[in-house]
């Protein structure tokens, strides 16, 4: 989505802000310009201007240290669009980083014309208002001048960017929403604006609680290195084949409990550099495993530590990671597919060993299998790899019949949820479809991954909206380099495949399924939850 779409004014009866839209019905905006929760409001975007009615539904201290509100826009007529909301934080003490806010400040504001908006860049450094867990913003361009741009005399005593309040401050080229604009710094001439930091509006559990319930991601990205983030493209409406792709979370995460207390454990350490490598066959959830964990560590940890969490690019040049060295927050590296990124595993030990008692940096590595790779990075780093290293197999989630019904049944529940957004050939009631299947026998090797169950119950959903004509036996999908272009009547249904393959068509749920090209593993190749 544009941002423009996303540029929210916000009015009250007696005060006017801005905000940013988070989520199709939510909106981020400051404290201090809504009313109580439960208040009412009116919302404008810069690309329409009718009026919306909005309610306040969670609400911080009004210019205190979690200056800033959720607004859910109730309206009706109010277009929902699919919108991605990526949060950061700052992870390094570099100053000067680039970042910039887009609202709508009463500077700009004419008698007589449509409400405008003003698109201010400055930069960003870590250690001013640090102590107090505020960030600055300082303008790049020269503070305005009130009386050139028409300011009464009764409003001198107002702040040149009233009306900015509640602008989301972005970084990482506008990728990454840093925090929330809460005032006009006093002394300083009108050239910087005090921003509350993203991470502090995560420590409060109402407010991950409304993001939850909203579909909004929680996890801090290092906004100093969007540059090397993996950041899966979104879509307006996706496919039913990529609703398996691991970083949606579409499936609930469960099972795996005494899987991811050894990865908290493991995070919650002491040491400056530990790694873990997580292996085990494609199709298991390693991939789904990683997204829990960094969920996870989007609330503080034990020790009260807010991590940062990236997904490392796998074509990102090893001179490119070389600002991973000035990090000073604590920070969770994922390389997926880690077998086939040895370059890259060299440079981040390098750039990674600290002396103890620095900030925290570990690295989760998918892998399939340990073998080659393991040694050649053993070789050239002296063998740090295996001295900070852990090993943890991922076994097969469900080897008995029974498990596998039960994780079939799961999937067909959640994943009915999720048909309604996807591009499906037409309506269905999808949770009645669900509740009428039954489960078919997965006693076979074949459904051993949680991949091929989670796929079956997919192709069982879709195949049930289908007109099926007379046959002697029952008609079943044929699996085609992962699509489902046609069916045959041998009354089983072919095992989804094994080595990676092309698609060979466009199949009728309106993709391929995502199986990537044998000739390299592309960084999108998470996507198919392994």
């Amino acid at each position: 989505m544009d941002t423009a779409p996303r540029i929210t004014r916000i009015t009250t009866p007696t005060s006017n802000g801005s905000g940013y839209v988070i989520a199709p019905r939510l909106v981020l905006t400051g404290a201090h310009v809504v009313p109580e929760v439960g208040g009412q409001v009116r919302v404008r975007t810069a690309t329409d201007h009718r009026p919306y009615t909005g309610a306040v539904i969670w609400r911080g201290t009004p210019k205190g240290p979690d200056d800033a509100a959720l607004v859910e826009v109730t309206d009706p007529d109010w277009t929902e669009r699919a919108v991605t909301t990526r949060w950061g934080r700052l992870v390094t003490t570099a100053p000067r980083t680039l970042c910039e806010v887009w609202g709508f400040p009463d500077l700009v504001q004419r008698d007589g014309r449509a409400v405008e908006t003003a698109q201010l860049v400055g930069t960003v450094a870590p250690g001013n208002h640090f102590v107090n867990h505020r960030h600055v913003m300082d303008l790049s361009d020269h503070p305005p001048n009130r009386h050139q741009h028409g300011f009464r005399q009764q409003e001198q005593g107002r702040s040149l960017w009233a009306g900015l309040s509640g602008a989301a401050m972005r970084c990482g080229d506008g990728q990454v929403l840093v925090g929330v604009v809460s005032a006009d710094l006093e002394h300083r001439d009108h050239a910087a604006l005090e921003i509350v930091p993203a991470y502090v509006l995560h420590d409060d559990p109402g407010f991950r609680k409304v993001l939850a319930e909203h579909g909004v991601s929680q996890v801090l990205e290092p906004a100093e290195l969007t540059h090397l983030a993996h950041s899966p493209r979104p879509h307006q409406r996706p496919s039913p084949a990529s609703l398996l792709e691991a970083h949606r979370r579409v499936v609930d995460f469960h099972g795996r409990e005494q899987v991811m207390d050894t990865l908290s454990q493991w995070c919650g350490d002491d040491g400056a550099l530990s790694a873990m490598v997580l292996y085990g066959p494609g199709g298991q959830g390693k991939t789904r495993l990683g997204h829990e964990l960094t969920a996870r560590l989007a609330r503080p940890d034990a020790q009260e530590r807010r991590w940062a969490t990236l997904w490392l690019r796998d074509n990102a040049t090893t001179e490119e990671l070389d600002r991973i060295k000035d990090t000073t927050a604590p920070l969770l590296l994922v390389l997926d597919y880690a077998e086939t990124r040895t370059a890259q595993l060299v440079r981040l030990l390098e750039l990674c060993d600290r002396p103890p008692g620095s900030s925290p940096v570990r690295l989760l590595l998918l892998v399939r299998t340990l073998g080659e790779w393991w040694e050649q990075v053993n070789t050239a780093t002296g063998h740090l790899l295996a001295d900070i290293t852990q090993q943890l197999a991922l076994p097969p989630m469900a080897p008995r019949t029974v498990e596998r019904a039960r994780e079939y049944r799961t999937a067909l529940h959640h994943l009915a949820r999720a048909l309604p957004a996807a591009r499906t050939p037409g309506p269905a009631d999808w949770a009645q479809i669900a509740a009428d299947l039954t489960e078919p026998d997965l006693s076979g090797s074949e459904w051993g991954t949680v991949l091929s169950v989670h796929m079956r119950a997919l192709a069982d959903l879709l195949d049930a909206t289908q007109a099926k004509p007379p046959r002697v036996s029952p008609p079943t999908v044929q699996w085609r380099g992962g699509c489902w272009p046609t069916s045959t009547g041998t009354g089983t249904r072919p095992p989804p495949p094994t080595a990676w393959e092309r698609p060979s068509s466009h199949n009728r749920c309106g993709t391929c399924w995502p199986w990537p090209s044998p000739s390299r593993p592309p960084a999108s190749r998470e996507q198919t939850s392994s």
